[in-house]
């Protein structure tokens, strides 16, 4: 099916509603319908200069984590006004650490501690700004996490 990034291209749709020799493992995505002019000018005021625009109360944070030393969730997007207890329950869905048994704290962009985060404050209160970095401290010693990153323990 050499054909394939042709036909695909040029939106030619078989009788069964699928693209010419498409694959069942591939996903072939139908070709995008050119903006209006209307449609345009709403997505570009949505998205900014720099494709980034968000609230005067929003923040752009990037997250580490104890136990997953190489990953860094990039600019997770926090409103100021949350409790940092629901910024926890947030990053649960990010990393899977419990939002009860971690510990929040904020770094400045230089990597100096701003900050130990305390569940009942509200995020702003701690003045973050964008490009600083929040690092998830995971106290639970059964955390499929931990077990992740660690060496396997020796018993004698």
């Amino acid at each position: 099916c050499l054909d394939k990034e042709r036909n695909s291209a040029a939106g030619q749709v078989s009788a069964s509603g699928s693209f010419p020799c498409q694959d069942k493992n591939m996903s072939v995505q139908p070709p995008r319908r050119q903006l209006s002019r209307e449609e345009q000018t709403i997505r570009d005021y949505c998205m900014g200069e720099d494709g980034r625009r968000k609230a005067e109360s929003t923040v752009l944070l990037h997250v580490s984590h104890s136990n997953l030393k190489k990953t860094f969730f990039q600019e997770i997007r926090l409103d100021l006004h949350m409790r940092i207890g629901t910024v926890k329950q947030k990053l649960e869905f990010h990393c899977g650490t419990s939002a009860i048994s971690n510990r929040l704290f904020l770094y400045d962009e230089r990597g100096q501690v701003m900050s130990e985060c305390e569940d009942d404050k509200m995020l702003g209160y701690y003045s973050p700004y964008d490009g600083c970095r929040l690092h998830i401290v995971d106290d639970d010693p059964n955390s499929v996490s931990s077990r992740i990153s660690c060496p396997p323990m020796h018993r004698s």
